[in-house]
């Protein structure tokens, strides 16, 4: 899957912080027993949101535009896509608006940035909070992990730069089977070490 570049439209940030106040204010709390999940609970919420208000934003659908948001206020905002294709094996972050996606067929790609140095520095303190890690001003650099095969290295700033908000590399674990040939040819293994293998 390839990822089309949106024009960003400056009406989101304002749209996103009136939601994000909306949210920690009052009714989407999530409670401990609920029997449905946050998207069941909150998407309903935003769509109401997004259509009472009549809100557009400039190339996208509403249906888009709800994902969006909900991507923004519960997902990894413009990762949550890109970490959940199995076509694409990394994600380097090298600013706020500087996000490129490495493809296992060794094509690359950018796609949109963050909103802002501080929107890049608040996904990427929720991705981390997955694996009980902390960046921030006194640990301005982290390793984490989301799921089993996510890896996550950060820096922020005093490390970087302010305005650049963040540099990250996110590695997707696959698994893959080598052939004999490949751990031969990549001196892993000779072929007596491998038939010695086969039978204990």
């Amino acid at each position: 899957m390839r990822y089309e570049r949106k024009v960003a439209d400056k009406r989101y940030p304002d749209i996103l912080a009136k939601l994000q106040k909306l949210q920690t204010e009052a009714f989407w709390q999530i409670t401990a027993d609920a029997k449905i999940g946050n998207r069941e609970l909150i998407m309903p919420h935003i769509r109401q949101y997004v259509d009472s208000h009549g809100l557009e934003i400039a190339g996208h659908t509403a249906y888009e535009l709800c994902e969006k948001l909900y991507n923004d206020l519960q997902g990894y905002s413009i990762l949550t896509a890109p970490l959940t294709d199995d076509d694409v094996e990394g994600i380097h972050i090298n600013a706020w608006d500087n996000v490129r996606l490495q493809f296992r067929d060794g094509d690359s790609q950018a796609i949109d940035g963050f909103h802002s140095p501080d929107h890049a520095v608040d996904i990427l303190r929720r991705m981390l909070q997955e694996s009980h890690q902390i960046i921030d001003d006194a640990i301005p650099a982290a390793e984490g992990s989301i799921g089993a095969n996510i890896r996550i290295t950060a820096l922020k700033s005093p490390v970087t730069d302010t305005e650049a908000g963040v540099c990250c590399y996110i590695r997707k674990l696959g698994k893959r089977v080598f052939t004999e040939r490949e751990y031969i040819e990549g001196d892993f293994a000779d072929a007596r070490e491998l038939r010695f293998l086969e039978i204990a």
